[in-house]
């Protein structure tokens, strides 16, 4: 699948989903941060398109 190639996707599927809260750390100083929950959107590739991406594997 080149650049120039457009997939139809239609059988896509996005939806919104809620990740809690997390436990990360500063990179700088190393000291732990608690990482707010938020809102995300999920997307589950269409079997057109996983078909496609298997080809060129």
């Amino acid at each position: 699948m080149n650049k120039e190639e457009c997939i139809n996707a239609v059988a896509a599927k996005t939806s919104p989903s809620k990740v809690e809260i997390n436990k990360g750390s500063n990179p700088g100083t190393g000291e732990p941060i608690d990482i707010p929950a938020r809102k995300v959107v999920r997307f589950k590739p269409g079997a057109v398109l996983s078909g496609a991406i298997k080809q060129e594997a």
